[in-house]
This record gives structure tokens, C-alpha cells and sequence, in this order.
């Protein structure tokens, strides 16, 4: 079979591919047929990252089919909202909720491998004009994730980080650890659920699912990983 493949178009025309049974593999491009054609090569790279992490695919499917286009929905921007797919309907079991944990862990991995090594003047340089430092994008990283959870439902676990005691480090390991807490709690009925929370976010009645936090976790780490490494060897 092939790979379905969903597409989300932005207001402004970019748009983002997803090859659905690949969790955190996105395809970006100014276009749809940019975004489609960036595929393969993304595709491939999620394979060399699973085998990188020693979780080999026996029989990894490269051949895919588009199934559907949603307009006017897709995050390239903080507080854009994010579509939900059919696939985002389907709770996961027991066993997909772990595998998901499994592969956040691989990104969180990636993630400081790169920027646990940098001495804290290289984390407060500005690479881009009007673009965040790697400080300002691992406290991002943390605050979205912090929201990921608070879509399921406002939680009282959430309020300690209101005034976080702990330096940037910590706060990242805190806020995942209370995350897969919350996740892995959610019973049968939650996680079929499809909840619109109208706290903190410009989009009220965005729908979110337990299937559709967990792929925009690892599509958010993996993206933001990708765009430090690239700041760093254009600068090397």
C-alpha cells in the first residue's frame, strides 16, 4: 500500500505535507507541488532517522497517494492553526501511545545533542534578523508544548509553570515529563475525543485530538531541531 499523504494549505499559499503513518515527517513548500515534490527526499530522511535511533523498518513504503488538501489551515506561524485529519480521529492504542513517546524521545535526543554543547553565547547569537535566537527557540519549544496539553483540557499540573523556579534546561525536561504524565492518563473516552478549547489560542473551535497533539509534537521538535542545525552549519 501506499503512504496517504494529507496537505494543508496556509492563507498565503505554503503548504504542508504529511505522509501520515510517519509520525514528524512533514514535507514544506510555497506551493503544493513544491510541498509534493520535497516527498521523497523527506521520506527517505525519516527512515535514516529511525534507523539512526536503531528502530530499523523492516519494509519502509517510499511510494505514496495524496488524499487530501485542507485550505487556509496550516501552523507555519505561532498561533496558526493546524488541521485535523481523518487519521487524527483514530485514538491510539496502548501500545501506538508508547511508540509515539518513543519517537518524542529520539527528537528531544536530536534536539540537545546539538545545542547541549553550545557555550551560552552561541545560544543568545542572532543568526536571521527577526528570527529567534536558539535560547528564544528551546523556551519556544517548552511554551508549545505546555499548549499542545492544555488543547486536551486545562489541567492544574499546567500552573507550575507560571513562575517555573528552574533554568531553560530543566523547564524543557519538566514540561515533557508532565506531558507524557497527562497523555499517557487519558482514559478510552479521552482519547477518542475531539476537544475545542478556547483558552489561549486565536482559533477557538480548532479541533484537537490525543493523535493529533502527539503528531504536532514531534512535528514541531523535529522542525525547529532541523532549522539549529541549518543556523549552525551555515555559520560554521
Amino acid at each position: 500500500m501506499k503512504l496517504p499523504v494529507y496537505a494543508e494549505v496556509h492563507s498565503d499559499g505554503r503548504v504542508m505535507a504529511h505522509p501520515y503513518p510517519l509520525p514528524g515527517c512533514i514535507s514544506r513548500g510555497g506551493s503544493l507541488e513544491e510541498a509534493l515534490t520535497g516527498l521523497a527526499e523527506q521520506i527517505e530522511g525519516y527512515y535514516r532517522w529511525l534507523d539512526q535511533h536503531q528502530w530499523p523498518v523492516a519494509d519502509p513504503q517510499r511510494e505514496w497517494e495524496l488524499i487530501e488538501v485542507r485550505q487556509e489551515e496550516a501552523p507555519f506561524q505561532s498561533g496558526d492553526a493546524a488541521a485535523l485529519f481523518p487519521p487524527d480521529m483514530i485514538p491510539p492504542s496502548d501500545w501506538e501511545l508508547e511508540n509515539y513517546f518513543r519517537l518524542m524521545a529520539f527528537s528531544r535526543r536530536d534536539l540537545l545533542a546539538i545545542v547541549d554543547p553550545l557555550p551560552e553565547e552561541k545560544r543568545k547569537k542572532v543568526y536571521k534578523e527577526g528570527k529567534r535566537t536558539i535560547e528564544e527557540i528551546l523556551w519556544h519549544i517548552a511554551h508549545a508544548e505546555e499548549w499542545y496539553v492544555s488543547r486536551l483540557g486545562i489541567i492544574p499540573a499546567l500552573k507550575q509553570f507560571d513562575s517555573f523556579p528552574g533554568e531553560q534546561r530543566e523547564y524543557l525536561s519538566a514540561v515533557r515529563e508532565m506531558a507524557i504524565v497527562r497523555l499517557r492518563s487519558l482514559q478510552p473516552l479521552e482519547r477518542a475525543t475531539v476537544y475545542r478549547i478556547p483558552e489561549f489560542t486565536d482559533h477557538p473551535d480548532e479541533p484537537w485530538t490525543l493523535r493529533k497533539t502527539l503528531r504536532r509534537f514531534l512535528e514541531h521538535e523535529r522542525e525547529h531541531t532541523g532549522n539549529i542545525a541549518h543556523f549552525l552549519q551555515e555559520r560554521a
